[in-house]
């Protein structure tokens, strides 16, 4: 993460001067080819207003989505990371010779310590997780007692506060489980990077547009994986979005996730970043404005095409509030008519695919979308013919219902209370 972090400013010119690759070259001097120059750095370092905020789309990493079939999942975090070396040292001596109960073995003291972690994981958080990824063992012969064993400890957990009571653990079981055998120990933390949260109104806007777009409700998860997001986030208002990766094969050439989940990955990123501002929908003529807010209302753009003339829109609410205001100051007929254009749940619509994104999103949400033939032949016996139905009429006002679902989809589409998108 050397660009972002230089882009943000916590890398210099002093710390890239610092860096040297396997030609010994500076990062400035390996990178002067390609653009990068010290004299631009402070000129080029990133200016947050410039910026509404990042949305990183990213594989997962990690075998969980593929296995449980989610297809996309917000991510609400990004796990921090504390990272140590660990030195225990006992006594070398004969295989042989030396009884079990008289051995300061640093091997087998690192093997209690290793499986130890392994059980402090868990207890830290559901989402920590421990490694030791890397074992030097010493003199490393067959016949010889291990007297020197260093190894390193990678503790990952999406709060700080867990990796916090880690640090104290991993400590503690190592001292003691040292002191209970007769070894000594050195540790030392050579990384700590906080968990960083992701957004959390981003993060929602997220969830909302992936059901606007289709693809119904989505987990919501953490990565222990770093990302460049979590360098920016500190920044701009910052989220991420990921798609599965089979198997959780990463960084190697048998990485793969399906086009269909990348795909789904974008529509929902499009759906997001395309709303416009209410600055913008009121710079709107006509046609723009029914293009973009003709949908709110079930097949009847004719709301939105009265309530233009309503502008401007203070509010998300505001805007909400006029266009419900041009259903309730309409003939009965016009109200009638904009309760018979929603469709029948589960309907022939519905059979046929030819349901707007919105009624799909809320048909899904409320699991119709997964009914077997039985139960849809069921819910079609005991649906009301609205459009027939006189004690409908008497008992319902259809403006009212209209502004209930409209509401709805104002909420999930629009940010109520007012903010613009």
């Amino acid at each position: 993460m050397i660009g972002s972090r230089a882009w943000v400013g916590e890398l210099g010119e002093e710390g890239l001067r610092a860096l040297h690759n396997e030609q010994d070259q500076t990062y400035l001097e390996a990178g002067k080819p390609f653009g990068v120059e010290a004299d631009h750095l402070a000129q080029n370092r990133i200016n947050p207003k410039q910026y509404l905020g990042l949305i990183e789309v990213h594989i997962e990493q990690g075998p969980a989505m593929w296995r449980n079939d989610q297809r996309l999942a917000v991510v609400r975090a990004i796990a921090g990371r504390r990272q140590y070396r660990i030195i225990i040292a006992g006594e070398a001596n004969h295989a042989g010779a030396t009884p079990m109960n008289q051995r300061r073995d640093a091997l087998c003291g690192a093997a209690e310590i290793v499986t130890s972690l392994e059980q402090l994981a868990p207890a830290l958080s559901p989402q920590a997780v421990a490694t030791v990824g890397r074992l030097v063992n010493q003199p490393n012969a067959i016949n010889v007692v291990p007297d020197r064993v260093e190894f390193t400890v990678d503790l990952r957990a999406p709060e700080d506060a867990a990796l916090s009571r880690g640090d104290v653990e991993v400590r503690r079981l190592t001292t003691e489980i040292c002191r209970r055998r007769g070894l000594t120990c050195e540790i030392e933390m050579t990384e700590s990077i906080d968990a960083c949260p992701m957004d959390a109104r981003l993060c929602e806007r997220l969830s909302s547009s992936a059901r606007l777009a289709g693809a119904g409700p989505i987990p919501v998860t953490v990565s222990g994986a770093l990302h460049d997001s979590a360098v920016l986030a500190p920044h701009v208002p910052t989220a991420m979005l990921f798609v599965p990766s089979r198997g959780g094969v990463s960084h190697n050439p048998a990485e793969f996730s399906r086009v269909e989940d990348i795909s789904a990955a974008a529509k929902v990123v499009e759906h997001l970043v395309r709303r416009p501002t209410l600055e913008q929908l009121n710079g709107m003529d006509k046609g723009e404005f029914v293009s973009v807010c003709g949908g709110s209302f079930e097949h009847s753009p004719w709301i939105a095409e009265r309530a233009w003339s309503r502008k401007p829109f203070t509010s998300v609410g505001d805007l909400h509030e006029k266009m419900t205001g041009v259903v309730g100051q309409s003939s009965t007929d016009k109200k009638l008519a904009l309760v018979r254009a929603h469709p029948d749940l589960v309907g022939r619509l519905a059979r046929e695919g030819k349901l707007t994104r919105e009624s799909n999103s809320e048909q899904a949400a409320a699991g119709l979308a997964t009914l077997s033939a039985d139960e849809i032949a069921a819910l079609n016996d005991t649906t009301p013919n609205i459009a027939g139905n006189s004690g409908f009429r008497s008992s319902f006002a259809p403006g009212k219902i209209a502004k209930r679902r409209s509401l709805r989809r104002f909420r999930a589409g629009w940010g109520i209370p007012g903010k613009p998108s």
